[in-house]
């Protein structure tokens, strides 16, 4: 099972320590500063790109290789605005207004903004951190009808809380220890995971091919199986205190649960829906997330990408129908039919064998 603390360690880091009243630990002599006071800001330009670059070609930089795309994009042109490993670049234009990042060298692509500092009193990992808490912020304050672009003023005016340059530089390792926390909670739980896999291949053996030659029977024979639904239209029913069961309150975090949910709607809405028990097993059995078991620890309406499978034969023990259906996920994609989206209905499901010991 993974660990919520500590996947959301980083995260809560580096959004919340810079809000008002999360750095009261902090004391000492701080300042306040414009964003645009403390760094030069410059545009991106133009170049003609080729991917086939020369010996003497430039990386063209655009908004992927701040997310860690690899740079597929070189000019040989000599006019565009070149960056430094220690320059910021801020996303300007688009629907990623506000990513920010560093570490690259280049020409700028014309939807990023260069910010190159010009105040040795402040350090840019610092700064770098701080504005990639603002992501939201930024993303509030955009113009343009077609094409989305930040506004320079709530831009350079950003205020910056700024401690003593140490102290800064202390916030940044506690971030960067965050960050590495992360990632090693990330190759714990992926570990973890081969692990249990090997564990149930050894002893119930391959669940698709029945290696060890169990009965096979229908889930349709050994539970009932019936499909989900919202009420319509779900916009008139959202706000209420009903839990509303979509895809993604079970497609991240805890693989085993759903303990809560992101949407709720109103009572009145429960008699157009399909309300689920506690303790009940559903499973996604359409879109791109398709495949997947999670158990309710919360009564809840289910979305219409759910199946619930409901009065599980006391031969069929619910966990180990949870993790066989989680272990074959891939090939629950694989046999869904052609179509607009994939989908396993209810008439599949029931036909579906699955080995039981």
């Amino acid at each position: 099972m993974r660990s919520k603390s500590a996947d959301r360690t980083a995260k809560h880091y580096q959004v919340t320590f810079f809000e008002e009243g999360k750095m009261n630990e902090w004391v000492g002599d701080w300042k306040e500063a414009r964003l645009g006071d403390l760094f030069e800001l410059k545009k991106g330009k133009k170049v003609n790109v080729t991917d086939k670059p020369a010996e003497k070609s430039t990386p063209y930089l655009v908004i992927g290789n701040l997310r860690g795309k690899p740079i597929t994009n070189f000019t040989d042109d000599k006019n565009g605005l070149l960056c430094a490993p220690n320059d910021l670049l801020l996303v300007w234009d688009g629907a990623n207004c506000g990513t920010i990042g560093s570490g690259l060298k280049g020409f700028v692509g014309s939807t990023i903004s260069r910010l190159r500092l010009i105040d040795d009193s402040v350090d840019k990992d610092y700064v770098l951190a701080f504005l990639k808490s603002k992501f939201k912020y930024f993303n509030s304050h955009i113009t343009g009808a077609t094409i989305p672009h930040l506004e320079k003023n709530c831009v350079i005016n950003l205020k910056i809380p700024l401690p003593p340059l140490e102290t800064q530089k202390e916030i940044v390792a506690i971030l960067e220890k965050a960050e590495h926390l992360k990632a090693w909670r990330e190759e714990a739980d992926k570990l973890t995971d081969e692990y249990l896999k090997s564990v149930f291949l050894e002893l119930f053996g391959d669940p698709v091919r029945n290696s060890k030659a169990w009965t096979r029977i229908k889930l349709g024979k050994l539970c009932d199986i019936r499909r989900g639904a919202s009420p319509r239209p779900i916009k008139d029913y959202l706000g209420g205190t009903v839990p509303w069961v979509k895809i993604g309150d079970g497609s991240k975090g805890n693989d085993t649960y759903i303990e809560e949910t992101k949407e709720k709607i109103l009572e009145e809405g429960v008699s157009k829906s399909v309300l689920v028990k506690k303790g009940a097993l559903i499973f996604a059995n359409c879109g791109v997330s398709l495949g997947f078991a999670r158990i309710l620890k919360i009564d809840g309406c289910i979305h219409d990408g759910w199946l619930s499978f409901d009065n599980i034969d006391s031969g069929l023990n619910k966990m180990y129908l949870l993790k066989l259906i989680n272990f074959i996920t891939d090939h629950f994609r694989k046999i869904a039919p052609d179509g607009t989206q994939p989908n396993l209905n209810t008439g599949i499901m029931k036909n579906f064998e699955i080995p039981l010991p």
